[in-house]
């Protein structure tokens, strides 16, 4: 155990490492990427929701609606939504 507390205490140097930073520079991924990746998480989620609540034995569980309930719900009540936020 005190070898990980005096291996936790060690000064660590100021300069990185030699070879630390020799290669290329990595490229982050940008806006198209970044947008195509959420947009695939979504579509994908929604699918499972919209598999899972024709093939689950849900039954009439209001807790679990159907993407099709909650569309309907939504739609409904964005007039009032939009009523409230003047």
């Amino acid at each position: 155990m005190s070898d990980y507390i005096a291996l936790a205490n060690q000064d660590l140097p100021a300069q990185p490492m030699s070879g630390a930073l020799d290669g290329p520079p990595l490229a982050a991924p940008g806006w198209p990427g970044r947008a195509l990746e959420s947009v695939a998480v979504w579509v994908v989620l929604l699918l499972a929701w919209s598999v899972a609540s024709v093939y689950l034995p849900l039954g009439d569980n209001p807790l679990l609606p159907s993407p099709l309930i909650t569309a309907r719900a939504l739609r409904e009540s964005l007039p009032e939504l939009w009523a409230g936020s003047r």
